[in-house]
């Protein structure tokens, strides 16, 4: 036989202990009536069973996963069936004080549940408890039937009644005592003092009914089983067929051998693209205050615009004037926007000079209210220069 021990680790709840201690929050009215519901009947059925139980505390009474109470079995003997009224009464007090200690978390019902902020607790339901457990054990009720009336629980549409079956030991000397020649009617035993069993659907309680679907739960999880490995069998299939797809179209791919030399992109580039030359201003530029000589207006890319006026300081222009290169002085009218190589230094006026290092440079000179001009400079070191344009005068010619 299974101890009571072994019986308890192999099932899947906590006790009321448990639950209160750390989910008190699952404590309610509905929590407790069902499990005073269901342990009612389960009593019900160890009593006409005569099968023996531990005393009922909160250590006791475990509540499964499915919310279902089960009363712990004993190892004891079996209970004596005189002293079954006795077990009953005390069963019914130790019910009532485990629900005392669900709802206060007093373990010794001390005071009633009267009169304490509980919450949301019917008036019929504490008035029950506390006459479950009242001082005076006259008043308090003795029975199941009695505990029921007390909480108005119906038990609806009840099976029939199974009473104990009779003691061969009493039904032989009845028959023996007859004659023979009278004919002997049937043996009638009286029924014991005990409540009627109602059959249960809880899991604390054997039921007859429930033998068919304890040998269909089997079947069910081998099916289940089945399936899964049926499932698991074809999945593998597919993925063994998928990778072997991939690998038959697979291409193989080669990679190129490595260069000896790195490339250098600041050699030869790949595509030349043609570039239009910039222009440049041919011949000798000379000082035009120091001849007085008219000047000849070099060629320009476009001839409707007049080209800029570039001139070069003499050669006795002193060095400080331009020690970098070429230092220009600006005349522009009404203003610009002078852009040397790409790069804007700003609008003349307010800019009077610029100073360019040696060699040759290209020079804009933007003013959106008029075409544009562009130049191209040749600097040398340590001369001087003007660069002088009218906008005005051009837009008049």
């Amino acid at each position: 036989m299974m101890s009571s021990d072994t019986a308890t680790q192999q099932l899947d709840g906590r006790t009321v202990r448990e639950i209160v201690e750390h989910n008190h929050e699952m404590v309610s009215e509905a929590w407790c009536r069902r499990i005073v519901r269901q342990v009612l009947q389960s009593l019900e059925v160890q009593y006409g069973m005569r099968m023996p139980h531990r005393l009922i505390t909160p250590d006791t009474l475990l509540i499964l996963d499915s919310g279902d109470p089960m009363l712990l079995p004993s190892s004891d003997e079996e209970p004596d069936p005189e002293s079954l009224p006795e077990i009953e009464a005390r069963d019914v007090h130790d019910l009532a004080a485990v629900v005392h200690y669900a709802v206060t978390l007093d373990l010794v019902p001390t005071t009633p549940l009267r009169g304490r902020p509980l919450g949301d607790y019917s008036e019929s339901f504490i008035e029950a408890i506390d006459r479950c457990l009242a001082p005076d054990p006259a008043l308090r009720p003795h029975t199941i039937e009695q505990m029921r009336e007390l909480l108005g629980i119906v038990v609806l549409a009840p099976p029939s009644a199974a009473l104990l079956p009779p003691e061969e030991d009493d039904a032989a000397p009845v028959q023996a005592a007859a004659p023979a020649d009278v004919p002997v009617a049937p043996a009638v035993t009286p029924a014991p003092s005990v409540a009627p069993v109602h059959l249960p659907r809880t899991r604390s309680a054997p039921d007859p009914t429930a033998a068919p679907a304890a040998t269909e739960r089997p079947r069910r999880w081998l099916l289940i089983g089945i399936v899964a490995l049926v499932v698991a069998a074809a999945l593998a299939a597919l993925f063994a067929l998928l990778r072997q797809a991939d690998s038959s179209d697979a291409l193989a791919l080669s990679v190129p051998p490595a260069l000896d030399e790195p490339y250098n992109a600041s050699e030869t580039p790949l595509v030349a693209l043609p570039q239009e030359p910039a222009a440049r201003l041919e011949g000798p530029v000379i000082d035009e205050t120091a001849s007085g000589a008219p000047v000849a207006p070099p060629p320009a890319p476009d001839a409707a615009v007049p080209p800029t006026a570039v001139q070069l300081a003499p050669r006795g222009t002193p060095p400080e004037a331009a020690v970098a290169g070429t230092t220009y002085t600006l005349a522009i009218k009404p203003w610009g926007t002078i852009v040397v190589d790409g790069v804007e230094r700003g609008a003349s006026p307010p800019l009077r000079r610029i100073t360019l290092p040696p060699g040759e440079h290209t020079i804009r000179i933007v003013n959106p209210s008029f075409p544009e001009h562009t130049i191209t400079v040749n600097s040398v070191e340590g001369q001087a220069g003007t660069i002088e344009l009218d906008f005005t005068e051009e837009a008049a010619q």
